[in-house]
Protein backbone atom coordinates (compact mmCIF):
# COMPACT_ATOMS: atom_id res chain seq x y z
CA UNK A 1 0.00 0.00 0.00
CA UNK A 2 1.45 3.35 -1.03
CA UNK A 3 0.91 6.74 0.64
CA UNK A 4 1.77 9.82 -1.40
CA UNK A 5 2.66 12.83 0.67
CA UNK A 6 2.23 15.85 -1.57
CA UNK A 7 1.70 19.16 0.24
CA UNK A 8 -2.09 18.99 0.08
CA UNK A 9 -2.32 15.30 0.97
CA UNK A 10 0.05 15.61 3.86
CA UNK A 11 -1.76 18.63 5.22
CA UNK A 12 -5.04 16.76 5.53
CA UNK A 13 -3.28 13.69 6.96
CA UNK A 14 -1.55 15.70 9.66
CA UNK A 15 -4.69 17.60 10.57
CA UNK A 16 -6.31 14.23 11.24
CA UNK A 17 -3.25 13.11 13.18
CA UNK A 18 -3.28 16.21 15.35
CA UNK A 19 -7.00 15.95 16.05
CA UNK A 20 -6.61 12.31 17.09
CA UNK A 21 -3.84 13.29 19.54
CA UNK A 22 -2.60 9.70 19.76
CA UNK A 23 -0.77 8.88 23.01
CA UNK A 24 2.94 8.41 22.54
CA UNK A 25 4.64 5.41 24.24
CA UNK A 26 6.94 6.34 27.07
CA UNK A 27 8.92 4.41 29.60
CA UNK A 28 6.88 3.50 32.69
CA UNK A 29 8.64 5.98 34.96
CA UNK A 30 6.20 8.68 33.78
CA UNK A 31 2.60 8.76 32.67
CA UNK A 32 1.73 8.59 28.98
CA UNK A 33 1.09 12.03 27.57
CA UNK A 34 -0.77 13.41 24.59
CA UNK A 35 1.37 15.12 21.98
CA UNK A 36 -0.07 17.46 19.40
CA UNK A 37 1.65 17.68 16.05
CA UNK A 38 1.98 21.33 15.04
CA UNK A 39 0.01 22.10 11.90
CA UNK A 40 0.35 25.06 9.57
CA UNK A 41 -3.03 25.44 7.93
CA UNK A 42 -1.92 27.93 5.30
CA UNK A 43 0.77 26.68 2.96
CA UNK A 44 2.19 28.90 0.26
CA UNK A 45 4.15 26.89 -2.29
CA UNK A 46 6.51 28.83 -4.51
CA UNK A 47 7.76 27.03 -7.58
CA UNK A 48 8.87 28.25 -10.96
CA UNK A 49 6.01 27.92 -13.41
CA UNK A 50 6.33 24.81 -15.54
CA UNK A 51 8.88 23.13 -13.27
CA UNK A 52 7.52 19.79 -12.00
CA UNK A 53 8.50 18.66 -8.52
CA UNK A 54 11.11 15.96 -8.03
CA UNK A 55 9.47 12.73 -6.89
CA UNK A 56 11.23 10.63 -4.25
CA UNK A 57 10.26 7.25 -2.89
CA UNK A 58 11.01 6.39 0.74
CA UNK A 59 10.58 2.78 1.90
CA UNK A 60 10.58 1.60 5.49
CA UNK A 61 9.51 -1.08 7.92
CA UNK A 62 6.89 -0.46 10.59
CA UNK A 63 7.51 -0.88 14.33
CA UNK A 64 4.51 0.91 15.74
CA UNK A 65 1.65 3.13 14.63
CA UNK A 66 3.01 5.95 16.79
CA UNK A 67 6.43 5.92 15.14
CA UNK A 68 4.87 5.81 11.68
CA UNK A 69 2.64 8.75 12.57
CA UNK A 70 5.66 10.80 13.60
CA UNK A 71 7.47 9.88 10.38
CA UNK A 72 4.51 11.14 8.41
CA UNK A 73 4.49 14.36 10.39
CA UNK A 74 8.18 14.86 9.62
CA UNK A 75 7.53 14.23 5.93
CA UNK A 76 4.83 16.88 6.04
CA UNK A 77 7.27 19.32 7.62
CA UNK A 78 9.79 18.40 4.91
CA UNK A 79 7.22 19.16 2.22
CA UNK A 80 6.72 22.66 3.63
CA UNK A 81 10.45 23.35 3.65
CA UNK A 82 10.98 21.72 0.24
CA UNK A 83 7.99 22.46 -2.02
CA UNK A 84 10.01 21.30 -5.04
CA UNK A 85 10.01 17.69 -3.73
CA UNK A 86 7.16 15.20 -3.41
CA UNK A 87 7.84 12.16 -1.22
CA UNK A 88 5.98 8.88 -1.59
CA UNK A 89 6.28 6.77 1.55
CA UNK A 90 6.09 3.01 0.96
CA UNK A 91 5.80 0.89 4.12
CA UNK A 92 6.89 -2.72 3.61
CA UNK A 93 5.85 -5.08 6.37
CA UNK A 94 6.68 -8.46 4.84
CA UNK A 95 10.04 -9.81 3.62
CA UNK A 96 11.44 -6.31 3.84
CA UNK A 97 15.09 -6.91 2.93
CA UNK A 98 14.36 -9.32 0.10
CA UNK A 99 11.73 -6.97 -1.30
CA UNK A 100 13.99 -3.91 -1.18
CA UNK A 101 16.97 -5.72 -2.69
CA UNK A 102 14.84 -7.09 -5.52
CA UNK A 103 13.25 -3.72 -6.25
CA UNK A 104 16.60 -1.91 -6.38
CA UNK A 105 18.16 -4.64 -8.53
CA UNK A 106 15.44 -4.36 -11.20
CA UNK A 107 15.34 -0.56 -11.10
CA UNK A 108 12.00 -0.10 -9.36
CA UNK A 109 13.34 0.47 -5.88
CA UNK A 110 13.03 3.46 -3.57
CA UNK A 111 15.46 6.35 -3.59
CA UNK A 112 15.79 6.29 0.21
CA UNK A 113 15.11 3.36 2.52
CA UNK A 114 15.55 2.09 6.06
CA UNK A 115 18.52 -0.26 6.43
CA UNK A 116 19.30 -2.29 9.54
CA UNK A 117 22.89 -2.99 10.52
CA UNK A 118 22.42 -6.75 10.40
CA UNK A 119 21.55 -6.58 6.67
CA UNK A 120 24.17 -4.02 5.68
CA UNK A 121 26.82 -6.58 4.55
CA UNK A 122 24.38 -8.20 2.14
CA UNK A 123 23.26 -4.89 0.59
CA UNK A 124 26.88 -3.81 0.26
CA UNK A 125 27.99 -7.07 -1.34
CA UNK A 126 25.19 -6.74 -3.90
CA UNK A 127 26.32 -3.19 -4.76
CA UNK A 128 22.98 -1.62 -3.87
CA UNK A 129 24.17 1.30 -1.73
CA UNK A 130 25.32 4.78 -2.69
CA UNK A 131 28.41 6.06 -0.82
CA UNK A 132 27.35 9.14 1.11
CA UNK A 133 30.58 10.89 2.08
CA UNK A 134 30.53 13.48 -0.73
CA UNK A 135 26.88 14.24 -0.06
CA UNK A 136 27.55 14.53 3.68
CA UNK A 137 30.20 17.15 2.97
CA UNK A 138 27.66 19.36 1.17
CA UNK A 139 25.79 19.94 4.43
CA UNK A 140 28.75 19.56 6.80
CA UNK A 141 27.55 16.26 8.28
CA UNK A 142 30.53 14.44 9.76
CA UNK A 143 31.06 10.90 10.96
CA UNK A 144 32.08 12.26 14.33
CA UNK A 145 28.54 13.63 14.78
CA UNK A 146 27.38 10.09 15.56
CA UNK A 147 28.05 7.50 18.25
CA UNK A 148 31.01 5.60 16.75
CA UNK A 149 29.42 2.14 16.80
CA UNK A 150 26.33 3.40 14.95
CA UNK A 151 28.18 5.01 12.05
CA UNK A 152 30.72 2.19 11.87
CA UNK A 153 27.84 -0.24 11.37
CA UNK A 154 27.29 1.23 7.89
CA UNK A 155 30.88 1.84 6.84
CA UNK A 156 33.52 -0.06 4.95
CA UNK A 157 36.86 0.87 3.39
CA UNK A 158 36.58 4.46 4.67
CA UNK A 159 33.23 4.95 2.98
CA UNK A 160 29.88 5.64 4.64
CA UNK A 161 26.75 3.99 3.26
CA UNK A 162 24.10 4.83 5.84
CA UNK A 163 23.18 7.60 8.26
CA UNK A 164 22.16 5.97 11.56
CA UNK A 165 18.62 6.91 12.55
CA UNK A 166 18.09 5.02 15.82
CA UNK A 167 19.83 2.49 18.04
CA UNK A 168 19.17 0.14 20.94
CA UNK A 169 20.95 -2.49 23.02
CA UNK A 170 20.08 -5.07 25.66
CA UNK A 171 19.15 -4.47 29.27
CA UNK A 172 18.18 -6.74 32.15
CA UNK A 173 14.46 -6.19 32.74
CA UNK A 174 13.29 -7.25 36.19
CA UNK A 175 9.87 -7.42 37.83
CA UNK A 176 10.05 -5.17 40.87
CA UNK A 177 7.10 -6.83 42.65
CA UNK A 178 8.63 -10.28 42.32
CA UNK A 179 11.96 -8.97 43.59
CA UNK A 180 10.25 -7.41 46.59
CA UNK A 181 8.31 -10.63 47.34
CA UNK A 182 11.57 -12.59 47.26
CA UNK A 183 13.22 -9.93 49.45
CA UNK A 184 15.87 -9.27 46.83
CA UNK A 185 17.57 -5.97 46.16
CA UNK A 186 17.24 -4.73 42.56
CA UNK A 187 20.05 -5.73 40.19
CA UNK A 188 23.02 -3.38 40.38
CA UNK A 189 25.76 -2.48 37.93
CA UNK A 190 28.05 -4.77 39.95
CA UNK A 191 26.00 -7.88 39.19
CA UNK A 192 27.84 -10.87 37.73
CA UNK A 193 26.66 -14.15 36.25
CA UNK A 194 26.65 -15.63 39.74
CA UNK A 195 24.31 -12.90 40.97
CA UNK A 196 21.99 -13.49 38.02
CA UNK A 197 21.82 -17.21 38.69
CA UNK A 198 21.37 -16.82 42.45
CA UNK A 199 18.53 -14.36 41.92
CA UNK A 200 16.87 -16.65 39.38
CA UNK A 201 16.87 -19.45 41.95
CA UNK A 202 15.17 -17.28 44.58
CA UNK A 203 12.65 -15.83 42.14
CA UNK A 204 11.50 -19.14 40.67
CA UNK A 205 8.15 -20.31 42.04
CA UNK A 206 6.59 -23.39 40.45
CA UNK A 207 3.94 -24.07 43.12
CA UNK A 208 1.07 -22.99 40.88
CA UNK A 209 1.14 -25.22 37.76
CA UNK A 210 -1.35 -22.89 36.10
CA UNK A 211 1.00 -19.92 36.43
CA UNK A 212 4.59 -20.95 37.15
CA UNK A 213 7.14 -18.18 37.64
CA UNK A 214 10.66 -18.70 36.34
CA UNK A 215 13.61 -16.61 37.40
CA UNK A 216 15.09 -15.92 33.96
CA UNK A 217 13.99 -16.24 30.35
CA UNK A 218 16.39 -18.19 28.12
CA UNK A 219 14.80 -18.34 24.65
CA UNK A 220 16.41 -20.11 21.73
CA UNK A 221 17.48 -16.77 20.34
CA UNK A 222 20.60 -15.75 18.43
CA UNK A 223 20.07 -12.17 19.62
CA UNK A 224 20.47 -13.11 23.31
CA UNK A 225 22.99 -15.94 23.63
CA UNK A 226 25.86 -14.01 21.96
CA UNK A 227 26.15 -11.59 24.90
CA UNK A 228 27.17 -14.49 27.12
CA UNK A 229 29.64 -15.69 24.49
CA UNK A 230 31.19 -12.21 24.33
CA UNK A 231 31.42 -12.07 28.12
CA UNK A 232 33.34 -15.35 28.04
CA UNK A 233 35.97 -13.73 25.78
CA UNK A 234 34.50 -15.61 22.83
CA UNK A 235 32.87 -14.51 19.60
CA UNK A 236 30.24 -15.65 17.15
CA UNK A 237 32.29 -14.92 14.02
CA UNK A 238 35.89 -14.23 13.09
CA UNK A 239 36.60 -10.51 12.51
CA UNK A 240 36.47 -10.95 8.71
CA UNK A 241 33.28 -13.07 8.91
CA UNK A 242 35.02 -15.87 6.99
CA UNK A 243 34.67 -18.37 9.81
CA UNK A 244 32.48 -18.95 12.84
CA UNK A 245 33.71 -19.37 16.39
CA UNK A 246 30.58 -20.76 18.03
CA UNK A 247 32.25 -24.15 18.52
CA UNK A 248 35.13 -22.61 20.49
CA UNK A 249 35.68 -23.54 24.13
CA UNK A 250 34.53 -20.06 25.21
CA UNK A 251 31.29 -20.26 23.22
CA UNK A 252 30.49 -23.75 24.47
CA UNK A 253 31.14 -22.71 28.07
CA UNK A 254 28.87 -19.67 27.70
CA UNK A 255 26.13 -21.78 26.11
CA UNK A 256 26.29 -24.29 28.94
CA UNK A 257 25.77 -21.43 31.41
CA UNK A 258 22.83 -20.07 29.39
CA UNK A 259 20.96 -23.35 28.95
CA UNK A 260 21.75 -24.29 32.55
CA UNK A 261 18.92 -22.05 33.76
CA UNK A 262 16.37 -24.24 32.03
CA UNK A 263 18.18 -27.46 32.88
CA UNK A 264 17.96 -26.57 36.56
CA UNK A 265 14.33 -25.37 36.28
CA UNK A 266 15.11 -21.77 37.23
CA UNK A 267 14.65 -20.54 33.67
CA UNK A 268 12.40 -21.39 30.75
CA UNK A 269 11.57 -20.71 27.13
CA UNK A 270 8.41 -18.67 26.36
CA UNK A 271 6.46 -21.63 25.01
CA UNK A 272 6.64 -23.31 28.40
CA UNK A 273 4.44 -20.59 29.88
CA UNK A 274 2.15 -20.35 26.83
CA UNK A 275 3.74 -17.12 25.63
CA UNK A 276 4.63 -16.10 22.09
CA UNK A 277 7.74 -14.21 23.22
CA UNK A 278 9.77 -13.62 26.32
CA UNK A 279 8.41 -10.08 26.41
CA UNK A 280 4.93 -11.53 26.71
CA UNK A 281 6.11 -13.97 29.40
CA UNK A 282 7.65 -11.06 31.31
CA UNK A 283 4.57 -8.90 30.90
CA UNK A 284 2.29 -11.58 32.29
CA UNK A 285 4.57 -12.03 35.29
CA UNK A 286 5.92 -15.50 34.55
CA UNK A 287 9.52 -14.53 33.77
CA UNK A 288 10.98 -12.49 36.63
CA UNK A 289 13.94 -11.34 34.53
CA UNK A 290 14.64 -11.16 30.80
CA UNK A 291 17.43 -9.83 28.64
CA UNK A 292 15.78 -7.66 26.01
CA UNK A 293 16.27 -4.51 23.98
CA UNK A 294 14.83 -1.04 24.34
CA UNK A 295 11.74 -1.75 22.24
CA UNK A 296 10.39 -3.91 25.07
CA UNK A 297 9.55 -0.72 26.99
CA UNK A 298 7.13 0.32 24.25
CA UNK A 299 5.67 -3.20 24.07
CA UNK A 300 5.06 -3.33 27.82
CA UNK A 301 3.46 0.11 27.84
CA UNK A 302 1.03 -0.89 25.11
CA UNK A 303 0.24 -4.44 26.23
CA UNK A 304 1.11 -4.73 29.94
CA UNK A 305 0.96 -1.20 31.36
CA UNK A 306 0.47 -2.41 34.95
CA UNK A 307 3.51 -4.71 35.04
CA UNK A 308 6.01 -3.07 37.43
CA UNK A 309 9.60 -3.26 36.26
CA UNK A 310 13.03 -1.74 36.16
CA UNK A 311 15.93 -2.02 33.72
CA UNK A 312 19.49 -2.81 34.82
CA UNK A 313 22.74 -3.25 32.96
CA UNK A 314 23.66 -6.66 31.59
CA UNK A 315 25.47 -8.64 34.33
CA UNK A 316 29.18 -9.08 33.63
CA UNK A 317 30.79 -12.44 32.92
CA UNK A 318 34.28 -13.87 33.34
CA UNK A 319 35.49 -11.73 30.45
CA UNK A 320 33.80 -8.52 31.64
CA UNK A 321 30.64 -6.78 30.47
CA UNK A 322 29.46 -6.72 26.87
CA UNK A 323 26.27 -6.06 24.95
CA UNK A 324 24.64 -6.33 21.54
CA UNK A 325 23.98 -3.17 19.52
CA UNK A 326 21.05 -3.02 17.09
CA UNK A 327 21.05 -0.01 14.76
CA UNK A 328 19.02 1.24 11.79
CA UNK A 329 19.93 3.82 9.17
CA UNK A 330 18.70 5.81 6.22
CA UNK A 331 20.39 4.63 3.02
CA UNK A 332 20.24 5.82 -0.59
CA UNK A 333 19.96 3.37 -3.47
CA UNK A 334 23.00 3.34 -5.72
CA UNK A 335 20.86 3.62 -8.86
CA UNK A 336 18.74 6.56 -7.71
CA UNK A 337 18.34 9.30 -10.29
CA UNK A 338 18.05 11.96 -7.60
CA UNK A 339 21.03 11.55 -5.29
CA UNK A 340 21.28 15.21 -4.26
CA UNK A 341 17.57 15.50 -3.58
CA UNK A 342 17.55 12.16 -1.76
CA UNK A 343 20.31 13.46 0.49
CA UNK A 344 18.20 16.49 1.39
CA UNK A 345 15.57 14.11 2.72
CA UNK A 346 18.06 11.93 4.64
CA UNK A 347 19.77 14.98 6.12
CA UNK A 348 16.44 16.41 7.22
CA UNK A 349 15.09 13.24 8.83
CA UNK A 350 18.31 12.42 10.69
CA UNK A 351 19.24 15.85 12.02
CA UNK A 352 19.63 16.61 15.73
CA UNK A 353 16.29 18.40 16.00
CA UNK A 354 14.28 15.48 14.69
CA UNK A 355 16.21 12.82 16.57
CA UNK A 356 15.56 14.79 19.76
CA UNK A 357 11.88 15.05 18.90
CA UNK A 358 11.60 11.27 18.61
CA UNK A 359 13.59 10.80 21.81
CA UNK A 360 11.47 13.22 23.82
CA UNK A 361 8.37 11.31 22.82
CA UNK A 362 9.79 7.95 23.81
CA UNK A 363 9.94 6.53 20.29
CA UNK A 364 13.64 5.93 19.54
CA UNK A 365 17.08 6.33 21.09
CA UNK A 366 19.33 8.80 19.26
CA UNK A 367 22.50 8.06 17.34
CA UNK A 368 23.69 11.68 17.52
CA UNK A 369 26.46 12.22 20.06
CA UNK A 370 25.04 15.65 20.85
CA UNK A 371 21.99 13.98 22.42
CA UNK A 372 23.82 11.57 24.74
CA UNK A 373 23.36 13.98 27.65
CA UNK A 374 19.81 15.02 26.80
CA UNK A 375 17.63 15.87 29.82
CA UNK A 376 15.22 13.11 28.78
CA UNK A 377 17.54 10.46 30.20
CA UNK A 378 17.48 11.96 33.70
CA UNK A 379 13.74 11.28 33.89
CA UNK A 380 13.86 7.94 32.07
CA UNK A 381 16.46 5.69 33.72
CA UNK A 382 15.40 2.67 31.67
CA UNK A 383 16.25 4.46 28.43
CA UNK A 384 19.51 5.72 29.96
CA UNK A 385 20.46 2.16 30.90
CA UNK A 386 19.81 0.88 27.39
CA UNK A 387 21.89 3.72 25.91
CA UNK A 388 24.74 2.88 28.29
CA UNK A 389 24.83 -0.55 26.66
CA UNK A 390 25.33 1.11 23.29
CA UNK A 391 28.19 3.19 24.67
CA UNK A 392 30.06 0.36 26.42
CA UNK A 393 33.40 -0.03 24.67
CA UNK A 394 33.16 -3.84 24.66
CA UNK A 395 29.66 -3.88 23.14
CA UNK A 396 29.44 -5.41 19.67
CA UNK A 397 27.18 -4.96 16.70
CA UNK A 398 24.52 -7.53 15.93
CA UNK A 399 26.16 -8.36 12.60
CA UNK A 400 27.45 -11.73 11.38
CA UNK A 401 28.40 -10.88 7.77
CA UNK A 402 26.65 -11.79 4.52
CA UNK A 403 25.69 -15.21 5.91
CA UNK A 404 24.09 -13.60 8.95
CA UNK A 405 20.68 -15.18 8.45
CA UNK A 406 22.23 -18.63 8.32
CA UNK A 407 24.20 -17.89 11.49
CA UNK A 408 21.03 -16.84 13.31
CA UNK A 409 19.13 -19.88 12.10
CA UNK A 410 21.87 -22.29 13.14
CA UNK A 411 22.23 -20.79 16.64
CA UNK A 412 18.46 -20.93 17.12
CA UNK A 413 18.34 -24.52 15.93
CA UNK A 414 21.28 -25.55 18.11
CA UNK A 415 19.53 -24.23 21.21
CA UNK A 416 16.31 -25.95 20.19
CA UNK A 417 18.14 -29.26 19.83
CA UNK A 418 19.59 -28.81 23.31
CA UNK A 419 16.24 -27.84 24.80
CA UNK A 420 13.91 -30.22 23.01
CA UNK A 421 16.20 -33.06 21.98
CA UNK A 422 18.63 -33.10 24.90
CA UNK A 423 21.58 -32.86 22.51
CA UNK A 424 24.82 -32.07 24.38
CA UNK A 425 25.83 -28.44 23.98
CA UNK A 426 29.23 -29.20 22.45
CA UNK A 427 27.63 -31.41 19.78
CA UNK A 428 24.89 -28.89 19.05
CA UNK A 429 27.31 -26.01 18.60
CA UNK A 430 29.69 -28.03 16.45
CA UNK A 431 26.83 -29.14 14.24
CA UNK A 432 25.75 -25.51 13.89
CA UNK A 433 29.31 -24.40 13.14
CA UNK A 434 29.63 -27.00 10.36
CA UNK A 435 26.42 -25.72 8.75
CA UNK A 436 27.57 -22.10 9.00
CA UNK A 437 30.94 -22.91 7.41
CA UNK A 438 29.12 -24.64 4.58
CA UNK A 439 27.02 -21.51 4.05
CA UNK A 440 30.16 -19.35 4.02
CA UNK A 441 31.81 -21.55 1.41
CA UNK A 442 28.73 -21.29 -0.81
CA UNK A 443 28.98 -17.49 -1.00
Amino acid sequence: MKHIFSTAGLLSAIILLASACAPVPLTPQIQAQTVEVPVTVQVEVTREVGTPPTELHLAGFTRSAEETAWLKSLLYEFSLANPDIVVTYVPIDKDYNVTIQTMISVGTGPDVFFLDGFSFPSFLQNNLLLPLDDLMATTNVQRTDFIPATIDAFSQDDKTYGIPKDVTALGLYYNTDLFAAAKLDPPSSAWTWDDLRNAAQKLTNLKDPAKPVYGFGVPADAARLPVFIFESDGNVMAPDFKDTLIDSAQAISATNYYVGFRKDHIGAIPQEVNADSQGMAFGQGQFAMVLDDGWLMDYLLRHYPTTPYGVARVPSGPGGRSNLIFVDAYAIARNTKHAQVAWRLVDFLSNVTHQELLLQNGLTLPTRRALQGDEYFADHPGAATILSGVLDLKSRLFVWGVTGSSVNDQIDQALQRVYLGNQPVNEAMRQAADAIRKAIRSQ
